[in-house]
């Protein structure tokens, strides 16, 4: 404890201390640990869809129990959301983010020790446990470092980190098979959980104010958004009309969006018959192509508005989802609209968070956010196994797809219909 505390003192005099003017704000700090918590989570939770081909082969299970697996994640996924949230809201983030770091970290060991669907969906279990604290708190924490005007952008950045996370996997993980084998995968992601863990108990800080200073960027139009702690009015949160259909929409794209995550690879290798290395690099496509879909789009919901930007993110959503499985095998093609689809699915996670932070108040996103991401885990949990066995009935995964863009579709009319009373002054 001495020897932590110890070196995060040091860390903070030597990026307060001024040499030629030169200072920097501990929420740069904060940032940069939750953009690797972020890059490590995501690109274990995307590596799966990866490595599903090579593990449907050597396990030989169905599409629908590979559906199940990843089902088992994001089961336990959210139930432990809301759990973590609150938790984060109420004694921090750090101790929340660091300790279940370490149960994603053994999940993932665990993973690459299956012989069966069944111990694949317990070790998928575990570890959609630790990952259900590398977002909420995560987004959480960075919204109290920073102020209104500052806080799209600085979940753009973070979000950029998943996109590089499953963006890096897609371009390794094919190597990393075709060399030592699918397991070894799986050991070198725990290997990185672990890490993440050490890095976010020694740098994570759960609010300026424990270190005598103010989210940066912060104005007097911050005042709104900010409460004492512990004085979170969960009721009101609830009695909003538009709380319950936003959390609704986020269901339905969080179903459409993991079928494709979850398949895409599949579809591609096992279903169009492109070499396995070649599909693996389409979610490297989804993936760099949201990093500066993840921090411009954000960034533009600062000043247009958060409703309106997640309706138009999730209608294109939509529209890429069917036109995936209408153009063949058509590779260009198919790298163009995975291009468009990954600059604005990126985008939508942080513009939801921002949302909860601009309407909720600051101390309360965390519990928002954790109680609408039972509704993402739960959309994905479905989804997964829906489409999988929608797959293995019509052995296609067109009607897979088509379903998802239908779900797309719906979370847009959700968003559209949703209005919530502003609590903070020119939070767009």
């Amino acid at each position: 404890m001495k020897v932590r505390n110890l070196l995060s003192v040091n860390l903070l005099l030597s990026c307060k201390a001024v040499k030629g003017g030169f200072s920097i704000h501990w929420c740069w700090i904060v940032l940069a640990a939750g953009f690797y918590t972020v890059f490590m989570a995501y690109g274990i939770r995307f590596s799966y869809g990866i490595l599903l081909p090579a593990m449907i082969r050597e396990l030989g299970i169905t599409t629908t129990e590979a559906g199940l697996i990843y089902s088992g994640y994001f089961l336990a996924y959210a139930f432990f959301a809301p759990i973590v949230g609150t938790l984060t809201d109420r004694v921090g983030g750090r101790r929340v983010v660091a300790l279940f770091c370490v149960v994603l970290g053994v999940g993932a060991l665990m993973m690459g020790l299956i012989n069966r669907w069944q111990t694949g969906f317990t070790s998928a279990l575990i570890m959609g446990v630790g990952a259900s604290a590398t977002w909420t708190p995560i987004v959480a924490l960075v919204s109290k470092w920073f102020g209104v005007k500052r806080r799209g952008r600085a979940l753009g950045i973070l979000t950029s980190g998943y996109g590089w996370g499953f963006g890096v996997m897609g371009i390794l993980i094919p190597l990393i098979v075709a060399s030592y084998g699918w397991r070894y995968c799986w050991y070198s992601l725990a290997l990185m959980a672990l890490s993440a863990a050490l890095i976010n108990a020694l740098l994570l800080r759960s609010k300026p104010e424990e270190l005598g200073l103010k989210p940066y960027g912060w104005t007097s139009e911050d005042v709104g958004g900010m409460v004492s702690p512990g004085r979170i009015n969960y009721r009101s949160i609830v009695r909003e009309a538009g709380f319950w259909l936003i959390g609704a929409s986020y269901f339905a794209i969080s179903f459409a969006t993991y079928i494709a995550m979850l398949y895409t690879v599949s579809y591609v290798n096992l279903e169009l018959d492109v070499e396995y290395v070649v599909a693996a690099v389409l979610m490297s496509v989804v993936a760099f192509s949201g990093i500066p879909g993840g921090l411009i789009i954000p960034t533009l919901s600062d000043y247009l508005g958060r409703r309106g930007t997640m309706a138009v993110c999730n209608a294109v959503v939509a529209f890429t989802l069917i036109s995936f499985v209408s153009v063949g095998s058509n590779l260009h093609v198919l790298i163009g609209i995975a291009a468009l689809y990954g600059a604005f699915y990126s985008a939508i996670w942080p513009i939801y968070a921002a949302y909860a932070a601009d309407y909720f108040s600051r101390e309360a996103a965390g519990t928002v956010v954790g109680l609408w991401t039972v509704n993402y885990g739960i959309g994905a949990m479905t989804g997964s196994a829906v489409a999988g066995y929608v797959r293995d009935v019509t052995r296609t995964f067109f009607w897979s797809f088509t379903l998802a863009s239908l779900m797309a579709g719906l979370s847009v009319a959700l968003i559209l219909v949703s209005k919530l009373k502003k609590r903070v002054k020119d939070s767009h």
